[in-house]
């Protein structure tokens, strides 16, 4: 049975890339909805720009679910796609499902 652990979150108040202020221990999967404006995110070693990344919309629902995610929502940035934009992520950090 699912467990949700916490909110995710991230507001960009700035055009550079953010990633989660904290993630809680347990997370393994997350689902996160682009709240405002147009971002671009990315979970690696290299942060997203404007111009790099994936490309997701208001409405646009991120599930990360089936496997352990831990690692890569701990890396997971975005960045507005648009200067000025003040995209917004939300969520919720979540462990127990199944593995697909």
């Amino acid at each position: 049975m699912p467990s949700i652990l916490g909110k995710a979150d991230i507001n960009l108040s700035s055009d550079a890339a953010a990633g989660f202020s904290s993630v809680p221990a347990g997370t393994t999967q997350a689902v996160l909805t682009v709240e405002s404006n147009a971002i671009r995110w990315a979970s690696s070693a290299s942060s997203p720009t404007a111009a790099l990344g994936t490309l997701q919309f208001p409405g646009d629902v991120l599930q990360f679910v089936g496997n352990d995610y831990g690692d890569f929502l701990r890396n997971f940035q975005i960045i507005n796609d648009t200067a000025g934009a003040n995209g917004r992520v939300q969520g919720v950090f979540m462990n127990g499902f199944d593995r697909a």
